[in-house]
C-alpha cells in the first residue's frame, strides 16, 4: 500500500518535476562549466600521485592485507549471523555486540537502526569492515615523500567515505522512513534542491549549508554599533563606538582574513569578540576588505599590505593621534601582519608597538590538512585557472575548506537536502561560511607559491615586498600568538615555530577547540580551557617542549589576552567618538564592502 502511494504522490508532482528538469537543462547548457580544462588536470593529477605511490608499494603488503580482509570478512559473517539469528529487529543472547563499531564521534551511524534492523547493521558493519582494511592497507605502506603520502591517503579517504551506505537512499534507513513518512515527496522535493542549487549558483556548483535568507548583515549579525570613517579599493575601515565612559589611549587595529568575511569576529552580541574588546574600554578599528572581481586580477600581495594594512594604520593613527598602535592578525591577516612588520623594520618605523596573531602562519614547513591540495603541479594548475578567470572563486576555495570535513561539511548536507528533501537549518557561522570570497590571482599565485611551496617568509631577505627584503628575524616588538589544539588550517605546532621567527617579548597560549571555534570562544561559554606558561617562552624550542610545560586554565583566552593588551595600551582618556575632522565618518557599519555577494 505504501508503495501505491508513494507512486502515485510523486505522479501528482510529475509536471512541476519535469519543468524544473527543463529549468536544469536549459541552465546547463547556457552555464557549461569554465573549469573543466582545471578538473582534468586535477584529475590527471591526482591519478599521477596514485601511480607514483603505487610504484613503490611492496606486493607482499598488498597480498597480506587481502588476506586479512578476507578472512576477517568470514568472520565477521559468522558473527553477524549469531547477532541475528532470528532475524529479528532485536539481537540475540550473548551475541548482540556487533563484530565492528563504528566510532563513537562518527555521526553517520547514529540512528539505532543501523545496530538493531539486520539489513543496515549488516551494509554498516560490511562497509566498516572494508574501511578498516583499506586503511590498513594506506598506512601500511608509506613512500618517503610524506606529502605524497597524505595526499594519497586524503583522497582515498574522500573516497572511502563516498561509498558509506548512508550516503545512498536504499541503504540509509533514515532516509527510507522520510519517503516512506513523505509518501514519496522527499525524493522530488531532494531532486528539486539540487536543480535549485545548481541554477542559483550559475557555472560554480554550491549546495546549501544553511538558510541564506535568516541572516542579513548589519540586521542580525555584525551589529556592533560603529562607523565606516576611510574607504579606499581595498578596504573599509569601522572604528566601533565606545561604551565606557573612557577608553585606553593606544587603539587596536584587527587585521582580519581576506579569504573570508570580517564579521566571523562580530556574529551576534553573545559571541562577538570585537563587542567584548570595546566593553573592556578599547578603541578597536578592523579592516573589511573589498571582494575582488576580475578588475582586481593583478592586486598583489604587496597592495594588500601597502593599501591595506600600512594605510589603514596610518588613518587609525591620525584619528586617534597616536605615533604607534597595536595590531591583530586573524589566520591570513596574521601573516599579512608577520610581512607588513618585516616591512616596517626594514624602513625602522615604529607604527606597530605590538602584536597579535590569532591561528596565524609564518612558518609554512607544515601546513596540515590544506597540504592535500598544494604542490607545485596543484599550484600550476590553480593558478592558469585563476589567470583565465581573473579570481579563485570563493566559492571553490569554500569546496576545498569543505571537503577537508567532508563528512560533517560535504556528505551530511547531501544527505538532508538531497535524500531526505530537508532544508538545512538557520545557522549564523554557516552563514559567514557560505558568505565567500574571491580572491585576486596575482596575489594569491604569489602567497601559495612564496609561503607554501618555498616557505620565504620566515627566511630572512628571500620574500620581497614594494622592493623591500623582509627579515622577521629583526622585527622586536611585543607578541601574543593564540593557536588551537585541533586546528587543522594552522597547527599549532607550526604557528609556535613561526612565533620564534621573531624577536621581543613573546607569550604563547593554546586554546581548545578549532581555527574558528577556540578563537571565537567568548568567557560567558565557559567552554575549552587554554595553556600558557608564565616562563620565557624562548627557552623551548619545540612546541611539544611548551606544551610539557604549560599549565591548564579554566576559561576563556579572551580573558587571558585582554589583559596582555592593557599593559600595552596606555593611560585612561575620554571615550572616543568615531572619525574625525579629516577622517569624518562615511557611513555606519558594517559599510558596502561586506555586503557583497560573490557571483
Amino acid at each position: 500500500m505504501n508503495g501505491i502511494m508513494i507512486t502515485e504522490n510523486i505522479k501528482l508532482t510529475n509536471v512541476e518535476f519535469v519543468e524544473l528538469y527543463q529549468q536544469f537543462l536549459s541552465h546547463y547548457l547556457d552555464n557549461k562549466p569554465t573549469d573543466l580544462e582545471f578538473a582534468m588536470a586535477q584529475f590527471q593529477n591526482i591519478m599521477n600521485k596514485y601511480m607514483q605511490w603505487m610504484q613503490s608499494c611492496d606486493v607482499s603488503h598488498f597480498m597480506q592485507v587481502q588476506s586479512d580482509y578476507v578472512q576477517d570478512y568470514f568472520k565477521f559473517v559468522e558473527h553477524f549471523q549469531g547477532q541475528f539469528k532470528d532475524k529479528t529487529d532485536t539481537p540475540t543472547s550473548d551475541d548482540n555486540v556487533p563484530y565492528i563499531k563504528p566510532d563513537l564521534a562518527d555521526r553517520r551511524f547514529q540512528s539505532e537502526d543501523w545496530h538493531k534492523q539486520p539489513l543496515y547493521s549488516f551494509w554498516m558493519q560490511n562497509y566498516l569492515l572494508f574501511s578498516k582494511h583499506m586503511q590498513k592497507f594506506m598506512t601500511g605502506h608509506q613512500t618517503e615523500n610524506s606529502r605524497l603520502n597524505k595526499q594519497v591517503d586524503f583522497f582515498t579517504q574522500f573516497w572511502i567515505d563516498g561509498l558509506s551506505p548512508s550516503n545512498f537512499h536504499l541503504t540509509n534507513p533514515e532516509v527510507v522512513r522520510q519517503t516512506l513518512l513523505s509518501k514519496g515527496e522527499s525524493v522530488v522535493q531532494g531532486f528539486q534542491n539540487f536543480m535549485k542549487d545548481v541554477v542559483q549558483n550559475g557555472s560554480q556548483y554550491q549546495f546549501k549549508m544553511t538558510d541564506m535568507q535568516a541572516f542579513a548583515v548589519g540586521d542580525n549579525i555584525a551589529v556592533t554599533k560603529g562607523k565606516v570613517v576611510y574607504r579606499n579599493r581595498m578596504f573599509e575601515l569601522i572604528q566601533y563606538s565606545p561604551t565606557t565612559p573612557n577608553v585606553h589611549a593606544i587603539p587596536l587595529l584587527i587585521v582580519p582574513p581576506w579569504i573570508n568575511k570580517y564579521y566571523i569576529l562580530d556574529l551576534k552580541e553573545k559571541n562577538s569578540f570585537v563587542k567584548w574588546i570595546v566593553d573592556q574600554g578599547f578603541t578597536v578599528f578592523i579592516i573589511s576588505w573589498v571582494n575582488p572581481d576580475i578588475s582586481y586580477k593583478y592586486t598583489s600581495f604587496a597592495d594588500y599590505m601597502q593599501a591595506g594594512v600600512l594605510e589603514a594604520t596610518k588613518v587609525v593613527k591620525e584619528i586617534t593621534n597616536q605615533s604607534s598602535i597595536n595590531a591583530l592578525g586573524f589566520c591570513i591577516g596574521g601573516t599579512l601582519l608577520a610581512a607588513t612588520m618585516g616591512y616596517l623594520k626594514a624602513h625602522n618605523r615604529n607604527d606597530i608597538q605590538s602584536t597579535t596573531y590569532l591561528t596565524s602562519l609564518i612558518d609554512f614547513s607544515y601546513t596540515g590538512d590544506v597540504e592535500v591540495f598544494i604542490d607545485e603541479q596543484q599550484v600550476n594548475n590553480l593558478s592558469k585557472l585563476m589567470e583565465r578567470e581573473g579570481v579563485l572563486s570563493g566559492r571553490r576555495l569554500m569546496l576545498t575548506f569543505n571537503l577537508l570535513r567532508a563528512n560533517d561539511l560535504f556528505w551530511s548536507f547531501y544527505i538532508n537536502n538531497y535524500l531526505c528533501g530537508k532544508q538545512p537549518f538557520p545557522f549564523d557561522l554557516l552563514y559567514w561560511n557560505c558568505d565567500n570570497v574571491n580572491l585576486p590571482y596575482e596575489m594569491h599565485k604569489f602567497y601559495l607559491e612564496n609561503m607554501y611551496l618555498k616557505n620565504n617568509l620566515v627566511k630572512p631577505n628571500q620574500l620581497v615586498l614594494a622592493d623591500t627584503p623582509i627579515d622577521l628575524s629583526k622585527v622586536a616588538v611585543p607578541s601574543y600568538f593564540l593557536s588551537t589544539e585541533q586546528d587543522h588550517i594552522a597547527p599549532w605546532q607550526t604557528t609556535f615555530k613561526g612565533a620564534l621567527a621573531l624577536q621581543g617579548d613573546l607569550t604563547f597560549v593554546l586554546g581548545g577547540s578549532g581555527h574558528i571555534a577556540g578563537v571565537v570562544n567568548p568567557p560567558n561559554n565557559q567552554k575549552y580551557g587554554y595553556k600558557y606558561t608564565s616562563k620565557n617562552t624562548r627557552q623551548y624550542q619545540t612546541a611539544e617542549e611548551w606544551l610539557a610545560h604549560a599549565q591548564s586554565f579554566p576559561g576563556s583566552w579572551w580573558t587571558h589576552w585582554g589583559e596582555w593588551l592593557l599593559n600595552r595600551s596606555g593611560e585612561s582618556i575620554a571615550a572616543r567618538i568615531p572619525g574625525s575632522a579629516t577622517y569624518p565618518p562615511l557611513e555606519d557599519a558594517p559599510g558596502q564592502y561586506v555586503k557583497k555577494k560573490t557571483s
